[in-house]
């Protein structure tokens, strides 16, 4: 109420909350995986990633998405390829 929006919509904000954070280890795991196979391979692109650790591609996507983020990964200016980031955002 204070918000201003309906039971139905916290409700599913709280949903959609309670989700990501279930996820969030999920990817937290895979995003160390990538990392060590980024490492070992670099500039692995999303697809090599995604066939070599058998994961799904929106696994793969959020778990990119984090580690670019968090500056740990770089990105290949012409197509989705990834090496580890030599200067790491902390």
């Amino acid at each position: 109420q204070a918000e201003g929006i309906s039971d139905l919509r916290a409700a599913h904000l709280t949903g959609r909350v309670r989700k990501s954070l279930r996820e969030g280890e999920l990817t937290v795991g895979l995003a160390s995986k990538i990392l060590h196979h980024v490492a070992q391979e670099p500039w692995s692109t999303r697809q090599e990633i995604q066939n070599d650790l058998r994961v799904s591609a929106a696994e793969v996507r959020r778990a990119l998405a984090f580690l670019l983020e968090q500056g740990l990964l770089c990105q290949a200016q012409q197509g989705e390829s990834y090496a580890v980031s030599d200067r790491p955002e902390i």
